[in-house]
């Protein structure tokens, strides 16, 4: 790994419990005699850590992820008032047993286990008089006719209440062609998953189980007509869009332009009947409209039987985890503890109850003036790099440095509607929501409550709110997330508390400690704002209408092009293992944009620690052997570290995760750092590739 050794300093030993932990971390994931940064830095972790049974992937994040769901359970477990005693601004105590109550309904498998499937079969049964069959339609299946619209129309909009979604999915949106107000926006639903149970050959009985007795005995015909259907849809899927250029992804259209694409589900009428909100804007943004038409299509070739059957496996995916029984043990294995299950449930259905008992517990105002303070510190840096990208035009380089500025850091929680950390915001966002005495029946009412009034109330709020964490735009908005994003229709970054844990950032570490863990993750999320999509939108979150290519003059242009393929061609390079014996190579273009950040972002959060000229303590056990330079390299690499299973490998090949696999992520890191190559004293300076 080159050079080792220390560069002479003045001991300066920090010794305080946070730093020998740290010191700790990184000594026990070591692996000195290899040459790559990975396995160098996780080689011990990799001898040392196994998966169990229900395991996917073990990681620092995953560990951290797991301390999040711990802390959250032991607040829950207890009374109200141990929790209420020992928070500054605590809940009050009905809002307190509403969290409560959802999470110990979540948590009590004994009674979901005695309910059974009950629950769902009255849901499905309520749905057949929406979308109504004789045994005639089941045994002699016809084709859906332009006369039959009534029916599956009025069958998405009752899904669309429940929070369901079919075909496709309405989410409140920033128009692509003003930032400035939100609209409803339409993206399409991913198919695939009756097909995938139907290979496991599960899906028949799945449907035999949970079908009302009226249609369970049609189930052979329905499971088949729905494997069509699946396979179809699944044939004209353009994927999640991450890598489609967002003039080809989005179209805003009219009401009566949209009603024209997908007549069959009138998703327009539809809307406007949820969410009067939702028709007074007179526009939508839809993803894919030349996928709607073909979806309409599809619809007319398909029978009747198989259209009901979608509808209702769509109910049944959604409200699947709320049930059990013996029968589901194959169809809906667990793959986390049980706490972890229901606090990730809180997290993701009522996030912003679930992150104020998290906040009450983890917040200190040295953490967030130390991490505020940081993201300011990388924030300023980067802007300053731009100065100094050789290869684009002096216009080019004002012109990021000014997105770059207007660029809205979100750090920690909520502050804005509501303010996570003041109870009352967060009783009154809840008000509405009803917390029953029964998992399903919370299941039931959080799905509605996410769309229905959570969508009429931001379509109702005007202008985008940048500092709000829109749980449906940003797809988290829980304070413990462990994961950190960049929302381009905003041009906002959005650090969760639970990022800034013991795994990637202490208040009291070392600088090199705290720019390399942490610091590259805040960096990383600001590069995504010049990344191939970030650099089709403006300041203020507005899609160009002509792309990159409306802002950034064609020299400089050529020359990102060049240094971008550089990147791509390198992550194209590394293979990932699958099934024990296959090895087959990433696809670098798929890769870009987050290998693109991670090179980026370890090199403006190296640079901007640098900048701080603050003299760093040492660390213990490590002090004589590495220098605070190639510290810093091991505490980017050390919370990435990971052992996964074949399956969670396969998505790095299959176009479901659009990251390097870890070893390549790593070392893909620091052959593109002049920083790292110094710091090692590698023979050779020049990064492989270099864009930021």
């Amino acid at each position: 790994m080159g050079n080792t050794q220390s560069s002479g300093r003045d001991a300066n030993l920090c010794t305080t419990p946070e730093c020998i932990s740290i010191a700790n971390g990184i000594l026990s994931k070591l692996a000195p005699n290899y040459h790559d940064l990975d396995p160098y830095a996780c080689g011990g972790y990799y001898e040392t850590t196994a998966l169990g049974l229900t395991d996917l992937l073990k990681s620092d994040q995953g560990d951290q992820l797991i301390d999040n769901s711990v802390l959250i359970s032991n607040v829950l477990e207890k009374p109200y008032d141990l929790y209420a005693t020992s928070s500054p601004s605590p809940l009050d105590e009905a809002f307190f047993i509403k969290l409560q109550t959802a999470y110990l309904t979540c948590m009590d498998e004994e009674t979901i286990l005695e309910i059974g499937t009950a629950p769902l079969n009255k849901l499905l049964e309520g749905f057949l008089e929406v979308f109504p069959l004789g045994e005639d339609d089941y045994a002699n299946p016809k084709n859906l006719t332009e006369e039959d619209y009534e029916l599956t129309r009025t069958a998405w909009a009752a899904l669309a209440k429940m929070g369901v979604p079919a075909f496709f999915v309405p989410l409140p949106q920033p128009d692509a062609d003003d930032a400035s107000v939100y609209i409803p926006g339409i993206n399409i639903v991913k198919p695939g998953t009756a097909i995938a149970l139907q290979a496991k050959e599960l899906l028949l009985p799945t449907l035999q189980l949970l079908l009302p007795n009226s249609t369970a005995k049609s189930a052979e015909v329905l499971a088949l007509g729905l494997v069509e259907l699946d396979t179809k849809l699944a044939l004209i899927y353009p994927g999640d869009g991450y890598n489609v250029p967002y003039k080809e992804f989005f179209a805003t259209i009219t009401f009566d332009e949209a009603a024209k694409l997908v007549p069959a589900l009138d998703i327009p009428g539809a809307l406007g009947q949820i969410s009067p909100a939702s028709k007074e804007k007179g526009r939508l943004s839809w993803g894919f409209p030349e996928v709607a038409a073909a979806t309409n299509e599809i619809l007319l070739g398909t029978t009747k039987p198989a259209i009901q059957a979608y509808f209702m496996w769509q109910i049944i995916q959604s409200f699947l985890p709320a049930v059990n029984s013996p029968e589901l043990a194959l169809v809906n294995p667990p793959t986390k503890a049980r706490r972890e299950i229901c606090t990730a449930d809180l997290g993701q259905r009522i996030p912003f109850l679930a992150s104020k008992v998290y906040l009450d517990k983890v917040y200190t105002d040295e953490v967030d003036t130390t991490l505020n303070q940081l993201v300011s510190n990388i924030h300023s840096g980067v802007q300053a790099d731009m100065d100094n990208l050789e290869w684009a035009s002096e216009a080019a380089r004002a012109a990021f440095k000014d997105k770059l500025s207007k660029l809205v850091p979100n750090v920690g929680y909520s502050r804005s509607k509501p303010n996570n950390k003041l109870a009352q915001e967060v009783a009154e966002f809840y008000e509405p929501l009803n917390v029953t005495d029964n998992y399903f029946g919370f299941v039931t009412n959080s799905n509605a409550f996410n769309v229905v009034p959570y969508l009429t109330t931001m379509l109702n709020n005007g202008a985008p709110d940048r500092e709000q964490w829109n749980y449906l735009l940003t797809t988290y908005g829980s304070a413990e997330t462990v994961n950190a994003q960049y929302q381009a229709l905003l041009n906002a970054i959005f650090i969760p508390y639970g990022m800034a844990q013991a795994n990637h950032f202490s208040p009291s570490a070392p600088g090199y400690i705290q720019y390399g863990g942490i610091g590259y993750i805040i960096a990383h999320e600001f590069i995504h704002s010049l990344d191939t999509k970030g650099s089709q939108v403006g300041p203020d979150g507005s899609i160009y209408p002509g792309g990159a290519e409306q802002w950034i003059d064609e020299p400089t242009l050529a020359a990102y092009g060049e240094r971008a393929k550089c990147i791509a061609e390198q992550s194209s390079s590394w293979t990932v293992l699958i099934n024990g014996t296959e090895e087959i190579p990433q696809n670098g273009t798929d890769k870009l944009n987050e290998d693109l950040a991670d090179s980026g972002g370890v090199n403006v959060a190296f640079r901007a620690w640098q900048r701080r000229q603050a003299h760093d303590q040492d660390l213990p056990g490590l002090q004589d052997e590495f220098t605070h330079e190639q510290l810093f390299y091991l505490a980017n690499a050390g919370p990435w570290c990971s052992v996964a299973t074949a399956a969670v490998n396969a998505s790095y090949v299959d176009g479901t995760d659009h990251h390097s696999i870890a070893y390549a992520r790593i070392n893909n890191m620091v052959l593109n750092s002049r920083g790292f190559r110094e710091a090692f004293g590698c023979p050779v300076k020049e990064p492989t590739c270099e864009l930021f």
